[in-house]
């Protein structure tokens, strides 16, 4: 079997913790931990695919305790996730292609079909899959 390039992506996407069901960066706009440093760094960065992120990360150094907190927080979020749902992933969802809470989406359709660890976190996700 032949895997495309794509297909390759969305599995190093995964294990790299992009599509991971915690809430967006900046849920909750000015009440955010991070709204003033978005606001301050990123203003000219387009959201989406991580960047808001990366540019937080760049700027790790400036960041209040608070945002500097709920990244943390984030990244113990998304390393759970990796754990509790890697091999329902591999399983369901490794050809999705990438993007738009495609690879959660692909999860919760697969929701009676998941291993316990991996639903428990599907249903406690914040984000609002259709």
């Amino acid at each position: 079997m032949r895997i495309g390039s794509s297909r390759i992506t969305t599995v190093v996407l995964f294990l790299a913790g992009v599509f991971i069901a915690v809430p967006p960066l900046f849920a909750g706009g000015a009440q955010h931990p991070c709204a003033v440093e978005v606001k301050q760094f990123c203003a000219d960065v387009q959201p989406g695919k991580g960047r808001i992120a990366q540019c937080l990360a760049r700027n790790g150094a400036s960041l209040s305790s608070a945002c500097r907190e709920h990244l943390a927080s984030a990244r113990k979020g998304r390393q759970a996730f990796r754990e509790a749902c890697g091999d329902d992933f591999f399983r369901f969802c490794w050809d999705e292609k990438p993007g738009k809470d495609r690879i959660a989406a692909c999860l919760r359709r697969h929701e009676t079909e998941l291993t316990a660890d991996c639903k428990a976190k599907v249903a406690g996700a914040k984000r609002p899959w259709k």
